[in-house]
């Protein structure tokens, strides 16, 4: 009798435990950086924002979700202030943190140019202004290496509008939010040059190792609510939302 009073019991507690998880809000960050995260009018939304939030929902999880600047997201997931965030699949990121979910599938990085300016190598853009958002200093090390001088912007907008105006002879991002940022300045397709690519990165969902810890369920919830939203091409709605409206 003492031993199945004391199974009930910790049942009780494990479930008890797993409802406290749940109850509790993770601290989301998506990036300043249209479209994958924005505000206009004083909504937030864009297709990380609004991804994580439709995977959250699905997974029946409770999250405290804000768009912040790139750089602001990358220093406060390191110093463990907020608890996921979706972050490009690269070596530093793979180190750092928890995989959760794939939600993106090679994502091209590369810089933009106007038409008169073409480049096959990184060497043809030294002594050139390459405009890249704060945070996005990944490739900060080869654009040195090549005496290629960087104009940091919040954002591919601010990015796209300076290579408009002439006050940068390039940008740098994701060519998707380049591409996009281009249509909102009014660049036209025939006033850029080809895009030169440097690398193609699938797009994923990760945790601090401190929250993973002690959250093993939580993900496991919301990896496979994002597969499921994959599967059924609710991500991929999201996606053409904002990138093809």
């Amino acid at each position: 009798m003492s031993r199945i009073l004391i199974r009930c019991l910790t049942s009780l507690l494990l479930i008890g435990t797993a409802s406290i998880v749940y109850a509790q809000s993770i601290k989301f960050y998506s990036p300043n950086l249209p479209p994958w995260g924005f505000e206009e009018n004083g909504i937030p939304q864009g297709v990380v924002y609004d991804t994580v939030n439709a995977i959250a929902t699905e997974a029946g999880v409770k999250i405290r979700h804000e768009i912040r600047p790139l750089n602001r997201l990358m220093r406060h997931m390191e110093q463990g202030a907020i608890d996921c965030a979706v972050l490009l699949k690269t070596p530093e990121v793979e180190e750092k943190y928890v995989p959760v979910a794939q939600v993106a599938k090679q994502i091209k990085i590369g810089v933009m140019t106007k038409a008169d300016l073409t480049v096959a190598s990184l060497k043809d853009l030294k002594g050139r202004t390459v405009a890249r958002p704060r945070g996005g200093d990944a490739f900060d090390k080869a654009f040195e290496e090549n005496g290629i001088n960087l104009y940091t912007t919040s954002h591919d907008r601010q990015s796209m509008l300076l290579l408009k105006e002439g006050t940068v002879d390039a940008a740098f991002g994701s060519l998707t939010a380049l591409q996009t940022n281009a249509r909102a300045v009014k660049l036209d397709t025939s006033d850029l040059g080809a895009p030169y690519i440097l690398g193609a990165f699938d797009g994923w969902m990760w945790c601090t190792q401190a929250f993973a810890k002690n959250n093993q369920s939580v993900l496991d919830s919301l990896g496979q609510a994002a597969q499921k939203l994959l599967n059924s091409g609710q991500i991929k709605k999201i996606l053409e939302r904002y990138i093809n409206p």
